[in-house]
């Protein structure tokens, strides 16, 4: 049996499970006009746009060179799994008994900086100043590599892209490695960037709604597109009892 000790949330809707829950709960809105993009060309001009923090949790591993050089994306995964891991309330008291699987899913990943790289590219063709490190950090395995260094987790990562699913399939796949024996914990979840390629896509296809997203709506017309991470610490049922944790659900199924 499988279940979730720590939940990590950042969205427009603010960072934090409780200011996420506070908002779903009263219907707030939390749509509003671009500004990492220029828009002017597009439709619709707002999104579900997050405040990212100034700073980086209190506590990471990274190194000041990694820091420094973080992309939005990696930085809200951080922020996410850094709540869930709080929640969870995990200590390793020995580094080496036991390694933690990562399973990230992102339709996105880091594609602001390969539109910084094309940018470049096309519009200064002979300076190539800084695109080795765009192509570097653009992978989405890099995303992956700055929350494990971050977190202080060093177990195998998997990396899932199947658009809107691709966290859910994530977090299945973890729910899976422990049912079957294969861990006792991981960290599952997704996240996904703002990107003007991807705005501009869904733009040009007419999916986005024009007013706001009416799902249920016989007016509705579309959808809005928004940016965020959420993360979850998976851990056995006997992992959870073992030592005293708040169980937060347990997951049954997945397919």
């Amino acid at each position: 049996r499988v279940v979730v000790t720590g939940a990590g949330i950042l969205t427009s809707m603010g960072q934090g499970w409780r200011a996420n829950a506070d908002g779903f709960r009263s219907g707030r809105l939390a749509f509003r006009d671009v500004t990492l993009f220029d828009t002017s060309r597009q439709r619709v001009h707002r999104a579900g746009e997050l405040d990212l923090p100034d700073h980086l949790p209190v506590g990471h591993h990274l190194t000041s060179r990694q820091a420094s050089r973080i992309d939005r994306a990696s930085a809200m995964l951080v922020h996410a799994a850094d709540e869930a891991l709080r929640q969870a309330d995990w200590r390793r008291q020995d580094p080496e008994a036991e390694q933690i699987p990562i399973a990230l899913g992102t339709s996105a990943g880091a594609m602001a900086l390969g539109e910084d790289y094309y940018r470049q590219a096309v519009n200064e063709p002979n300076r190539s100043s800084g695109q080795a490190e765009r192509i570097h950090i653009y992978q989405t395995q890099r995303q992956a590599i700055y929350l494990a260094d971050a977190v202080a987790i060093d177990g195998p990562v998997t990396i899932i892209t199947n658009a809107c699913a691709s966290g859910a399939n994530a977090i299945g796949h973890a729910y899976r490695l422990l049912r079957d024996g294969r861990h006792q914990r991981a960290v599952a979840g997704g996240y996904d960037a703002l990107c003007q390629l991807v705005f501009a896509g869904f733009d040009s296809l007419q999916a986005l709604s024009t007013g706001l997203p009416r799902p249920f709506d016989a007016d509705r017309d579309g959808l809005a597109l928004g940016e965020g991470a959420a993360m979850m610490t998976l851990e056995t049922l006997d992992s959870a009892r073992d030592r005293g944790a708040e169980i937060l659900c347990e997951i049954t199924g997945y397919g």
